[in-house]
């Protein structure tokens, strides 16, 4: 984890999950703390936990040269998608 896998399987899975997004492999802190976030089963997320699915996120799917995003509070569909596609790239690992 962290560095590219060179997995094969893995990377062909991510590329039909996302064809227009080429997300980075997951490093050990990121699989690990996703794996504990997964196990809670809130409805609302809070300022920690969106400060961290944000950064996770953004490392993931974001290009050095784009700005960071993070989605306002009050958007939930934007956080549910970004669990999502977290939710995508971790499941890889799991198969």
């Amino acid at each position: 984890m962290g560095v590219d896998c060179g997995c094969d399987e893995r990377k062909e899975k991510l590329n039909k999950l996302f064809p227009k997004k080429t997300p980075l492999c997951m490093n050990e802190k990121e699989f690990v703390y996703w794996g504990k976030f997964q196990e809670v089963k809130a409805s609302k997320i809070t300022n920690e936990e969106s400060v961290e699915i944000a950064r996770i996120w953004n490392r993931l799917f974001n290009e050095p040269t784009r700005p960071k995003y993070e989605p306002c509070k009050c958007s939930p569909k934007a956080w549910q998608k970004m669990i999502e596609e977290i939710n995508h790239v971790y499941s890889t690992y799991n198969t």
